[in-house]
């Protein structure tokens, strides 16, 4: 925070403009100084400046962050009020927020609001959505949205890895198989946090043969298993009853 006030009393030293209140607020809002952030915003207001998408989608962004997404709404409300249309990055911290809440009906109305609004959705979007209703286990609503970013053009490559975890952590292997399977033929290469949502789907359907050959491709593809990846594996095994493979494989770690 004394980064932030120095940087605050250089900045005051010559005509304070939008964009540097818009950095002042972006650096108290990211050591969760809300509070301080009211304080510039009215600031501002109070020297004749206006307040433009970014200075309030910066504080939304923050209220979502800390749990208080509620709060987020005045402040919707508010750019509104005042002209200002909220764009792609407003929309994806409302509802990331809610999501993060186990607010699905409220997350999809933002969605559905931002429609309305003429706002065309774009990847950062799309993969907030998809991996909120992955998180909550709406595997049904996820897909859908997910084929709903293919047809619009963007490449899901993100999505893939939220929708394998999101079937992993449902048991549901088909599931999980077919989007590994869509993204690979897709011609993109899973990362390591895609493998390491098979792994888990495999050893949670006592696959474990596969799912070590699944590491072991791992290593010939030049992604390296991680300790999640381990982690995952060991804790499939020793559920399976398979508490000597896990200790060999904890040994070679």
């Amino acid at each position: 925070l004394r980064k932030v006030e120095e940087a605050r009393e250089l900045a005051m030293r010559f005509t304070p403009i939008v964009p540097v209140y818009n950095a002042l607020i972006n650096g108290v809002c990211g050591e969760c100084k809300i509070d301080k952030a009211f304080q510039l915003l009215d600031e501002m207001t109070g020297k004749g400046l206006e307040p433009n998408v970014i200075t309030y989608t910066t504080i939304i962004n923050a209220f979502s962050d800390t749990g208080d997404v509620e709060l987020s709404l005045p402040i919707l409300a508010r750019m509104f009020v005042r002209g200002h249309s909220p764009n792609t990055h407003t929309f994806a911290s409302l509802i990331k927020g809610f999501f993060s809440k186990g607010r699905l009906y409220e997350a999809l109305d933002m969605w559905d609001r931002m429609i309305r609004e003429g706002i065309l959705p774009n990847m950062v979007v799309y993969n907030t959505l998809i991996h909120g209703l992955c998180r909550i286990g709406n595997m049904e609503k996820a897909v859908c949205v997910s084929n709903q970013m293919e047809r619009s053009g963007c490449p899901p490559n993100v999505t893939y890895s939220s929708l394998i975890d999101g079937f992993a952590k449902a048991g549901d292997l088909v599931g999980a198989s077919e989007t590994w399977n869509k993204m690979i033929n897709q011609g993109c290469h899973p990362n390591v946090v895609a493998y390491t949502c098979m792994v888990d789907v495999l050893c949670r359907n006592f696959m474990f043969g596969q799912a070590h050959c699944l590491i072991e491709n791992m290593v010939r593809e030049n992604c390296p298993p991680n300790a999640v990846t381990f982690n995952t594996f060991i804790k499939g095994i020793c559920r399976g009853g398979r508490v000597d493979w896990a200790i060999k494989v904890f040994d070679e770690m």
